[in-house]
């Protein structure tokens, strides 16, 4: 027996979508990453994968600048979304980074320019 329900999916906001005004709180977050001196290409990165969760990675930069480089200068991932995923995404393996966070493993060259960050 089949059970059919209606779909849901269009009333549930996805995590990071979590605002009346996205454009306007996009805007925001754009302006800090920038005073921040954080790379467009990846602030843009940040603001398309966490949203509005992006403000829990400008927190760990504010409190380690050095966080805000690159994990290879051919990604646009800032070391602070790693230190990021470690703390708040269960990470428990290279491969969870590799493959379920970042999908470097799809990239042309594998991801194994960022192996040395990632893997210490």
């Amino acid at each position: 027996m089949k059970i059919r329900r209606k779909c849901l999916t269009h009333k549930v906001k996805l995590p990071g979508s979590d605002v009346e005004n996205y454009e306007k709180e996009e805007k925001r977050i754009l302006k800090e990453l920038e005073s921040m001196n954080i790379e467009p290409i990846c602030a843009s990165h940040l603001i398309n994968t966490y949203g509005t969760r992006v403000d829990k990675i400008i927190e760990i930069v504010k409190e380690k600048p050095s966080l805000k480089d690159r994990i290879s200068q051919n990604k646009p991932i800032i070391k602070a979304e790693i230190e990021y995923m470690l703390a708040n995404e269960f990470v428990e393996t290279l491969e969870d980074i590799m493959i379920r966070r970042t999908w470097l493993n799809l990239e042309q060259d594998h991801g194994f320019d960022c192996l040395d960050y990632i893997s210490n």
